[in-house]
């Protein structure tokens, strides 16, 4: 079983974990479709898609997921409408937009829900309950994987996730909840492709404890 099916299987995910290439070629996957509003909204969409696609920069038609994502910086951006609406808002600032995590710059962005046993992905993100949250961040903690918790925007969480060489809690942000199709429950997870089989080693073990407690519910009722 490879490491997104098994992830899948024990966190009893509704959406399929999407493993992220940062490349310079297609990664052997079709090109993205389709138009979106925003970068983060490719992750459901590859959570869906079945055999996953790649991206180039034309297709994140969002100024701040394309500096996270490593396509433009924060001078690119600062003239642009979506960026001049939420800095006139209040809601970032363009000093704030020069201080986030960012991709490296390559040309191709692949998503893919298939194992790769041939290539490592550089990050997986997970849209989960905060219930699946915590079981990731327990096992984490029982692999030594570093954890950082992120607020908005919902996009950097990828690009802290590779930097930090760890795991990334994405509380979301409402842009990308407007945006997108996510509810206001969602959170998202970002795992350094490195850390998987860590992680993994452990997430059953963590899951097991959980479905006992639950198991003890009548009992823990007493105490």
């Amino acid at each position: 079983m490879g490491y997104l099916e098994k992830m899948k299987r024990v966190l009893r995910l509704r959406t399929d974990p999407v493993a992220m290439y940062i490349r310079d070629e297609s990664h052997g996957l079709e090109r993205f479709v389709g138009n979106v509003s925003a970068t983060c909204s490719l992750w459901s969409i590859a959570g869906k898609s079945g055999d996953g696609f790649y991206t180039l920069k034309e297709d994140h038609n969002c100024s701040i997921g394309r500096v996270t994502h490593g396509y433009d910086t924060a001078d690119d951006v600062k003239e642009s409408y979506d960026v001049r609406l939420l800095t006139s808002m209040g809601w970032i600032s363009v000093e704030d937009i020069e201080r986030l995590p960012r991709l490296p710059s390559k040309r191709v962005i692949a998503y893919s829900t298939k194992d790769d046993d041939s290539d490592t992905p550089d990050v997986v993100i997970v849209i989960c309950s905060a219930e699946q949250a915590m079981l990731i961040v327990d096992a984490a903690r029982r692999s030594g994987i570093p954890i950082n918790l992120r607020s908005k925007p919902t996009c950097a969480c990828i690009a802290d996730a590779y930097l930090s060489k760890g795991i990334t809690v994405g509380l979301g942000c409402t842009v990308s909840r407007i945006r997108t199709p996510y509810d206001p429950d969602s959170l998202f997870i970002a795992i350094h492709g490195r850390c998987l089989s860590r992680l993994l080693d452990n997430l059953e073990h963590v899951r097991c404890v959980d479905d006992r407690l639950h198991c003890s519910r009548d009992m823990l009722l007493k105490l």
